[in-house]
């Protein structure tokens, strides 16, 4: 199997310029969804946070791909307590906290991508969930910051290899497949809450 290239998000961009909204909406659910299970694993084991929030915004996603767009109200709403969902990473030693504020972020640039849907949000998102391996990588491997090695080390580890791959995958399959409602319902249906993260988390652990 060929090796993923580096995160390149002006490539990235273009690609998301090329697809609709709504696909683009989709993309960026896609990798807000492998976040998700992070945040309600490091809420179970902290105590702390609001998975069901975090819920909430993405679920308001799908319902506007199934053409059921939110009430600016509702959407500010939800932003507001997307942001209060969102852990200080000072208050927290556990390496998960900064997973579960990736997470609530792109939750709340979903909501972002909901307002004024630009290719540049999306990127950010697909920009975090790379940066949620990157961290977790460098803290379960133990690797150094002064490894000269460190960049190819976190490139070639299975976890980002997955997700760089998982992305192309994604953008691949919605650049070429015709946008339909029943294309919609069949993503979200296999998308959707995922049991395990980008990082190999289960929510059941």
């Amino acid at each position: 199997m060929a090796v993923e290239q580096p995160f390149d998000p002006d490539e990235l961009g273009k690609l998301l310029l090329g697809l609709g909204e709504q696909q683009r909406l989709v993309f960026g659910l896609a990798c807000s969804e492998r976040l998700y299970p992070n945040y309600v694993v490091f809420a179970s084991e902290e105590g702390w946070g609001e998975p069901k929030t975090l819920r909430a915004a993405l679920d308001l996603a799908w319902d506007a791909v199934l053409g059921q767009p939110p009430s600016p109200e509702l959407l500010r709403q939800l932003q507001k307590r997307v942001e209060a969902a969102e852990p200080d990473t000072e208050k927290f030693e556990t390496i998960l906290v900064s997973s579960a504020l990736d997470a609530a972020a792109t939750a709340g640039l979903l909501l972002k991508l909901l307002e004024a849907n630009e290719p540049d949000v999306a990127v950010e998102i697909a920009s975090l969930s790379r940066d949620t391996v990157d961290m977790y990588i460098q803290a379960i491997e133990h690797l150094e910051p002064s490894d000269p090695a460190l960049e190819k080390k976190i490139l070639l580890h299975r976890l980002m290899q997955a997700e760089l791959r998982r992305q192309r995958d994604d953008l691949r399959m919605l650049g070429s497949t015709p946008w339909t409602a029943a294309e919609a319902r069949r993503l979200k249906d296999a998308w959707r809450d995922p049991a395990v993260s980008n990082i190999g988390l289960s929510r059941s652990r």
